[in-house]
């Protein structure tokens, strides 16, 4: 069993810069590899700087003990992605490189330019990209076989969300500090207030998620995108209403551990209806005055061959009826009351029957329809939130497992 005893470090950042003999030290012993001081000191500075947060004693001594967690985990997780025949080759850590650089608003290059500013240890962010790209392909293989996403979940969402037609969406970012022992909840709890303090102090929410957040979201910096509140914890749901975009709300605690959460943005969905589909109509009029209606009604009824718009106007010539044909692109719910239901149930690529409006027969023929969009989530977006959230679930155990089947020697 993994014991866990971060807080024996909390000295480390009140301690002068080392000395070669005492970098060397070592902090950990995870199975059969060590992480040494250096280790601890290079990824302190990597930390603190992309968050833009103080490289200080203090800022050092309460990143410490997570830094040193998550330099544990990542050995944890090279060490199965090693068992299992799983690496990082060096376009996919180049790619990463670029992700980070676009999430950062970097030109091409600009990661590489602020590692040298700034004297951070590149190997150490290598490393820590790296055990990423390493971790995301095994979680994805027991994904694989694990994670489904059922067509009936998708539409008991859709389902609740239609019930409603004015819906608030929600655009937040997450930080997700997972509790996987109970002694450890006072200890996460801590370092939650301190990423809240530190985010509404200025430090740059996407790199503390990107450094410290172990949902799935943490490869996007945090990033959920647009959501509705059915679709959040019922916690964090209830924070999040109470606070304007812009907020940082937290720590929020859920079954899966201590949440931070920034409020991007919040916007009202209109339910679009079938006012605003919109169709491109087609017409064909016949004059009853001077004939019978029979009459009038067999020739429009020779339309009905026609499968295309050219087919129709074709045929209206050939029947002669009346000019224009095209009545051109318009929403359903421009057209008079009158002409209105004779088209809203058309599908496109089909006509009305020949219908009698006062002194005329008309026949409408639905050349196209573009349904009006709802605003609502499609489909896939909802399949995918659905995915990832079950992936950080799977993620989270299979972490929680490693841990705990691990050798672990923590050095004072």
């Amino acid at each position: 069993m993994m014991l866990v005893r971060l807080t024996l470090l909390a000295a480390l950042a009140l301690m002068p810069a080392a000395s070669a003999q005492e970098s060397m030290r070592i902090a950990a012993v995870v199975n059969d590899e060590a992480i040494s001081f250096r280790d601890l000191e290079a990824r302190l500075r990597v930390v603190l700087v992309s968050s833009n947060v103080g490289d200080t004693p203090e800022n050092r001594r309460r990143a410490a003990p997570q830094v040193l967690r998550q330099l544990i985990d990542e050995r944890l997780q090279l060490q199965e992605g090693k068992r299992l025949n799983i690496d990082a080759n060096e376009d996919e850590i180049k790619d990463a490189f670029r992700r980070v650089e676009e999430q950062s608003n970097m030109p091409p290059g600009g990661l590489e330019e602020e590692i040298r500013r700034h004297d951070v240890s590149r190997p150490s962010m290598v490393e820590q990209i790296r055990s990423s790209i390493v971790w995301q392909k095994l979680v994805r293989r027991q994904a694989a076989s694990q994670v489904q996403i059922g067509d009936d979940e998708v539409e008991e969402i859709l389902a609740a969300i239609q019930r409603t037609r004015d819906l608030p969406e929600l655009r937040i970012s997450e930080i997700l500090l997972a509790v996987d022992r109970p002694d450890r909840e006072a200890e996460v709890r801590r370092f939650a207030e301190q990423l809240v303090e530190q985010a509404r102090g200025g430090a740059d929410f996407v790199s503390l998620a990107r450094q410290f957040s172990e949902a799935a979201s943490a490869a996007t910096g945090g990033e959920i995108g647009w959501v509705l509140p059915t679709q959040l914890d019922e916690a964090i749901e209830r924070e999040v209403s109470k606070v304007q975009p812009g907020t940082i709300v937290g720590p929020i605690r859920t079954v899966a551990g201590f949440h931070v959460i920034r409020l991007t943005d919040r916007r009202m969905l209109q339910a679009g209806g079938a006012d605003d589909t919109v169709i491109n109509l087609r017409q064909a009029l016949f004059p009853i005055a001077g004939t019978t209606e029979e009459d009038v009604r067999q020739r429009a009824a020779a339309l009905s061959s026609a499968t295309t718009c050219p087919d129709f106007e074709k045929a209206a010539e050939e029947a002669k009826a009346m000019r224009p044909y095209s009545l051109g692109r318009l929403k359903i719910g421009e057209l008079s009351a009158t002409i209105r239901p004779l088209v809203v149930s058309i599908d496109a690529g089909k006509m009305s029957a020949p219908t009698r409006i006062t002194d005329v027969i008309v026949v409408f023929m639905v050349c196209d329809k573009t349904e009006a969009a709802s605003g609502l989530p499609r489909r896939e977006e909802i399949r995918e939130q659905l995915f990832r959230g079950k992936l950080s679930i799977l993620a989270r155990r299979y972490l929680r497992d490693l841990r705990r089947a691990a050798h672990l020697d923590l050095r004072t």
